[in-house]
């Protein structure tokens, strides 16, 4: 459904990464690692149409990606992103208008939209805050609803960008139970985080970026190769593959 082949970007004459190609279609939870400034976001931007491609392309459904309205307005029924950031994505006042939201640019009939949100609600276990304003929410709470928001449309697959950033342990915990039951029900992931031991309970396929390219991917198994290798890229293996290590 979305690939992309040799795919180069430079952002203010700083090449982010030059020449890559992966198809995202290879697992239904795909962690996408990387040390700081690798490009993830940057990545994730280009595959939801946020930002043009300038060298190479991305392919939606077999087809290079179109720029025109209808076509992204297709991709990101598809495809959508939610960002690192909640407040950048939320803007109505409570809960859920804020959810509700593209469905009614979507001109959904009302009785879907409500059955949608209450859904889209349950599932992010934030139904009780459904009238709450959004300026009262935690950091977390706010970052279930921007996820809502995404769900809520039925897209083919969600990307999210550093999810347990600002959450503490708790809500890494009940962040990770709650993909995983995503996943239980059919949705996939595309997840670009620092926290590998996050990646490594989520992910069935991993694609790791450095040196502006791709330094390995495919399973647990072929990318958590060493603490040398993780090292080497500016991260970490996971507590649990290195438990199986000793």
């Amino acid at each position: 459904m979305l690939s992309v082949k040799h795919l180069s970007f430079a952002y203010q004459g700083h090449t982010v990464f030059e020449d890559i190609s992966y198809d995202f279609s290879k697992g239904q939870v795909i962690g996408l690692m990387g040390a700081n400034g690798t490009g993830k976001t940057t990545l994730m931007r280009i595959l939801t149409g946020l930002i043009p491609v300038e060298k190479g392309m991305v392919l939606f459904q077999g087809q290079p990606l179109s720029y025109k309205k209808k076509a992204l307005y297709q991709l990101r029924q598809a495809v959508n992103m939610v960002f690192q950031d909640p407040n950048q994505q939320l803007f109505y006042p409570t809960v859920q208008d804020d959810v509700a939201f593209a469905l009614h640019n979507l001109k959904r009939d009302p009785a879907e939209i409500k059955d949608r949100v209450a859904s889209a609600l349950k599932a992010l276990a934030i139904d009780h805050l459904a009238s709450r304003p959004i300026q009262t929410l935690s950091y977390g709470q706010k970052k279930r609803v921007a996820l809502a928001g995404i769900l809520v449309i039925q897209p083919a697959m969600i990307l999210l960008d550093e999810p347990t950033v600002g959450l503490d342990p708790a809500g890494v915990k009940d962040l990770t139970k709650i993909i995983q039951d995503l996943v239980k029900q059919g949705h996939r992931f595309l997840i670009s985080s620092h926290d590998m031991a996050f990646l490594y309970q989520l992910c069935d396929q991993y694609l790791a970026i450095a040196d502006k390219g791709i330094v390995a991917q495919g399973d647990s198994e072929a990318v958590f190769k060493s603490q040398a290798f993780m090292e080497s890229i500016g991260l970490e293996l996971p507590w649990q593959v290195r438990l199986l290590d000793e």
